[in-house]
Order: structure tokens, then sequence, then C-alpha cells
């Protein structure tokens, strides 16, 4: 049961981080079930910070289906402030286990 309910608020905090923080109308977004598929605390979060700060507007595509080295150089952003934004997010047991389809 407690994978479940892990699983579930994984799901929750990707939503609500998409939706609320970056502002995203996720039914038009056509990357909208893809960006589900990464980490909220290795991916999603740490780049979304970044980014969100820096640009108006940015593809979800762009931002977190890339390796972090190609999204460093797409977005002209040193890998070390990536990686200090990951650490910041860094939590124990952090495996998330969301089953989509």
């Amino acid at each position: 049961m407690f994978c479940v309910f892990r699983s579930l608020a994984s799901l929750e905090a990707k939503l609500n981080y998409l939706q609320r923080t970056l502002n995203r109308q996720l039914k038009n977004d056509r990357s909208f079930p893809l960006v589900l598929h990464f980490s909220y605390n290795k991916v999603l979060r740490p780049r979304g910070d970044i980014l969100k700060d820096r640009v108006n507007y940015f593809d979800l595509k762009e931002a977190f289906a890339h390796p972090d080295e190609d999204f460093c150089k797409h977005w002209g952003i040193e890998i070390g402030e990536l990686n200090e934004a990951k650490a910041k997010r860094y939590r124990q047991n952090d495996d998330e286990r969301d089953i989509l389809w």
C-alpha cells in the first residue's frame, strides 16, 4: 500500500509543480505526458527552477527531455549551477515508482 501512495504523491507533486509553479495549461501541451516520466527532484524541479527565473516561456520537451550536458549547452547554463540545484533537491530514498501506462 505504501508504494501506491508514494507513487501518487510523486505524480501529484509533478502536476502541481507544472501547473502552479510553471503556470502551464497541461491539457494543451503536446509534451505533457512525456514530462511525467522524469524525476521530480532530479530533473523537473532543478531545471524548471533555473529556467523560470531566466526565460518567460520554455518548451517542456526542450527543458526536460535531454541529458544534462545538452540542456546546459542549449540554455547557456553552467553544469555546476545545475548540479547545485540538484543538490538542493537531493532526498534519500528518492526512487519514484510512478506507473503511467
